[in-house]
């Protein structure tokens, strides 16, 4: 399965020079259909022209981001390896509330960097594959 998220430029551009291989986020319903193989074709907010793909090699899941950042090193997830764990988790409130946190707990995926045209052609297959079983005569 191919599926899109969006991402600010930094880590956007984390990702694409490989300093980062963790994207974080909730293990909520969305990403409770994500398995290892499954691709992720990330855009960039700053510039939705630029898309990056990646393969989902090892999910990660914790109660919280303190609990991640205690486990995967801190400088994978895009942060500074001066961070501590507890400076880590701070920087992720911008983001999620403690309230989903806990409701929904938290996710690594760590992820690899694929061949971006090739995965965007297959996305492209897999939305037309949906269309036609949504609407098998077509749109009259």
């Amino acid at each position: 399965m191919i599926y899109e998220m969006n991402l600010n430029a930094s880590p956007f551009e984390k990702i694409a020079s490989g300093s980062k291989t963790f994207e974080l986020r909730l293990f909520d319903a969305k990403r409770r259909r994500i398995d290892i193989g499954d691709r992720i074709v990330f855009t960039n907010l700053d510039n939705p022209m630029k898309k990056i793909a990646v393969t989902v090699r090892s999910l990660h899941r914790y109660a919280s981001f303190e609990d991640l950042f205690a486990d995967i090193p801190i400088e994978k997830c895009g942060n500074s390896s001066t961070d501590t764990p507890d400076m880590a988790a701070a920087g992720m409130s911008k983001y999620y509330t403690a309230d989903q946190i806990r409701k929904y707990g938290v996710l690594g995926i760590e992820i690899v960097i694929t061949d971006t045209s090739k995965v965007l052609k297959q996305l492209e297959e897999q939305k037309e594959a949906e269309f036609d079983r949504l609407f098998p005569d077509g749109m009259k």
